[in-house]
């Protein structure tokens, strides 16, 4: 019997997925006229669960995985977290499929790239009922928590933490996984209700605020406009963005910090200070190429005048680089608007992505600095005598943490092998596009970093093999590669010897 699997943690995930399935239903209360839609949403909740309730008593019977060895558990939550993903982007397309809006390859497309909160998309939000736009929105709201986070908060036990670290998350803020749970799942709803009230407020429908707000938080950019936020054209509807695409790219637990009022120990963690001098130099940055065209063309009644047009400058350039660095991919220019040197500032920001323990792709914040920090610490040793002794260290949420051989390997490591599957992604996309080495490379690093700005390869038009590459680079983007491939060798050997476990 494969034991790479636990088939009572799948069973259990696939009922609560079929039901997760049916939250959209509820939006039909606002929209009687849509309900016709309602059948593909309530047979996608009986194709997940009643398999799912099948699978529970089946593996029922199966020996528990705390009494195997620690490797083979290792393996089995990587297996199981893997599966839990594949069969959610499938649970999540099944009702653009069986509503008629999209067929197989792109209801797909669209499932993958809203769990993992990407925000590609090759649907025409104007033309969908919105049943299935906040569907969409949904999936990015629950993808950017996890599904096992999401979870944990229903189907708590011994078992959670194996599939919680499984999943790639860093650290729990509470001693208790289950008040973990709870408290990021508070933290995060208290920030969509306040942004969906600061949308409303800036002048969003009901509708509007409520998908806008579960896409900027959990960094994932679906929109219900093709044009996406620069459709409104409204200064406070983008200032609500960048607050909240802000928010989703800060690790929850110098949230829990800040709200608990001790602010000191949130603002010297380093990796926050890295993200707010990037978000600060960037912005500037992108703000004063604008500054040339102000001066030359701008006719200016007064100073004020002058000022407020480079105010809007500068928001605009925060705009971009807060949704770059957090992988929203929320737009409000098209990419005819960016030259060249734009975009090279816009791939290093998806590559460097947001904190550890956030709804953002990318490196992550944390590894940048080892990196960089690694990357001095060897420059320095060759300027300095041999025998001074250097000790580096970095700052933490829970204090002052010591670099050692293991974090720097892990962070070299990791940025290898991302490197690694960015540059087979682009050569793959160079064979089923067909388009410019620039093009392909933008559309390459979105794809894997999670962010979902497309530079104009990825649309309703675009090829099933394009679209299959950029999927494959999605799912390795937020499952951190090394769970997607442990998983895979796991289920490999589980299949290939028939107990999970290496033959002697």
């Amino acid at each position: 019997m494969n034991k790479t699997l636990d088939r009572v943690s799948l069973g259990k995930y696939m009922i609560l997925l079929g039901i997760l399935a049916l939250v959209p239903v509820g939006s039909l209360f606002f929209y009687p006229e849509e309900m016709a839609h309602r059948e593909s949403f309530m047979l996608t909740f009986l194709i997940s669960a009643f398999p799912g309730g099948l699978l529970c008593v089946y593996g029922h019977y199966q020996k528990d995985p705390d009494a195997l060895r620690w490797q083979l558990r290792l393996r089995m939550s990587s297996t199981t977290v893997l599966t839990i993903w594949l069969w959610g982007m499938l649970v999540g397309a099944l009702p653009f499929f069986l509503g008629g809006q999209l067929d197989f390859v792109r209801s797909l497309f669209e499932a993958v790239s809203g769990w993992t909160t990407t925000g590609f998309s090759v649907a025409v939000p104007e033309q969908m009922p919105r049943i299935y736009l906040f569907h969409r929105a949904f999936m990015q709201y629950v993808g950017g928590l996890g599904f096992v986070l999401v979870m944990v908060l229903f189907l708590p036990g011994r078992k959670a933490m194996t599939l919680f670290s499984g999943e790639g998350h860093p650290d729990r803020i509470m001693p208790s996984l289950q008040r973990t749970a709870q408290i990021v799942f508070l933290i995060y709803n208290v920030f969509f209700i306040v942004g969906t009230g600061l949308y409303i407020w800036a002048g969003l429908s009901p509708l509007e605020a409520v998908c806008h707000a579960m896409s900027a938080l959990s960094t994932g950019g679906f929109s219900t406009s093709t044009d996406s936020i620069g459709v409104y054209g409204s200064r406070a509807v983008e200032w609500v963005s960048i607050l909240l695409m802000l928010m989703g790219m800060t690790n929850f637990y110098v949230i829990l910090q800040c709200f608990r009022g001790h602010w000191r120990e949130a603002v010297r963690v380093t990796e926050l200070r890295l993200m707010a001098g990037t978000v600060a130099v960037v912005s500037l940055l992108f703000a004063s190429r604008e500054l040339p065209a102000l001066i030359a063309d701008g006719v200016f009644a007064s100073p004020q005048d002058f000022l407020t047009a480079c105010f809007d400058a500068l928001r605009r350039g925060m705009f971009l680089t807060a949704t770059s660095l957090s992988g929203t991919g929320y737009g409000i220019t098209g990419p005819e608007a960016w030259s060249p040197a734009v975009l090279v500032v816009m791939m290093v920001l998806m590559f460097m992505g947001g904190m550890s323990g956030s709804t953002a792709g990318g490196l992550k914040l944390h590894r940048v600095y080892v990196l960089l920090r690694t990357a001095r610490l060897y420059l320095r040793r060759r300027l300095v005598p041999d025998r001074t002794i250097i000790v580096p260290h970095y700052f933490r949420v829970e204090g002052r943490v010591a670099f050692d051989r293991h974090l720097m390997d892990e962070a070299i490591g990791f940025a290898l092998i991302y490197i690694g599957f960015f540059l087979l992604t682009t050569i793959a996309l160079c064979f089923t596009t067909g388009a410019g080495f620039t093009e392909v490379v933008f559309e390459a690093a979105s794809a894997i970093g999670n962010v979902g700005i497309s530079i104009g390869l990825t649309g309703p038009d675009t090829n099933a093999a394009t679209l299959i590459v950029e999927m494959i680079a999605m799912m390795l983007g937020r499952l951190e590669i090394f769970i997607v491939l442990i998983g895979m060798y796991s289920a490999w050997q589980g299949f290939s010897n028939g107990s999970g476990e290496r033959r002697s």
